[in-house]
């Protein structure tokens, strides 16, 4: 039996809209698609350029020789070299600096300063791209020198006092808010070939060599306002004051 010419007409009436309906959700997923692009290009291309896990930015940094760290005082902390073909990360005071600087591997990516300044390091901020057309023509590029506030006899005097002991040493200079030292104990040795060898038994720790106890560590607000007792005391000639304090509390 042969389908009439209004049925065939309503056959190619539904196939039709059909068709249409499926162009409009292709042309949908199309500017979905075109519109993410767009607002990763605009708003998060920095966040995946210097993300940690991104490991192009090995491949750009074997062009690169990556910049140095210094205290206020230009003395060098850390900085690159090529060994062997393949560029190596140094850092003149081994662990000192780890909760400061931070460590730059390529198993394990980039913390503290080393990924917060990535950008300034490998000569890509907005000032050195301007000399880029200068640098095209040179061979070995070199990356920005990142000057700090630190001051590297306070920090060396920190760990000295520490003597070993956990905790955290911080100084600022009240006029400016600068950091002139900031170290924590535990701390490793931030060298790529050490957390390649001891990365496992560094994350197991019950020591947790991982955490600044400077800027990440819990502490009572009470034992931060104990410096501001003793720095009005101190102004009042309490100096060699004493107490026999016996009383007590029941909570």
């Amino acid at each position: 039996m042969k389908k009439s010419k209004s049925n065939k007409n309503t056959d190619k009436y539904r196939q039709g809209t059909k068709l249409i309906i499926l162009m409009v959700f292709m042309g949908c997923l199309f500017v979905s698609l075109a519109v993410h692009i767009t607002m990763i290009e605009i708003f998060h291309k920095d966040d995946y350029i210097n993300n940690s896990a991104n490991q192009r930015q090995w491949v750009t940094e074997q062009n690169i020789l990556r910049g140095e760290f210094t205290d206020r005082n230009d003395v060098v902390l850390a900085y690159s070299v090529v060994e062997d073909e393949e560029q190596v990360r140094k850092y003149n005071y081994g662990s000192l600096y780890t909760h400061v600087i931070g460590y730059s591997s390529q198993t394990y990516g980039k913390t503290q300063l080393e990924f917060a300044y990535n950008k300034y390091l490998l000569g890509m901020s907005g000032v050195s791209q301007i000399t880029d057309i200068a640098d095209s023509f040179i061979n070995d590029k070199q990356g920005d020198t990142v000057k700090l506030t630190i001051d590297n006899d306070l920090q060396l005097a920190a760990q000295k006092a520490l003597n070993g002991r956990s905790g955290a040493v911080v100084a600022i200079e009240p006029s400016s808010g600068e950091i002139l030292c900031l170290y924590s104990n535990p701390t490793f040795d931030p060298h790529s070939k050490y957390l390649e060898r001891n990365g496992q038994s560094l994350t197991e720790s019950d020591n947790s060599p991982f955490v600044s106890r400077a800027t990440n560590g819990l502490y009572a607000p009470g034992s931060i306002f104990k410096t501001v007792m003793l720095c009005a005391a101190i102004e009042n000639g309490y100096e060699d004051f004493t107490v026999d304090d016996k009383g007590t509390l029941t909570i």
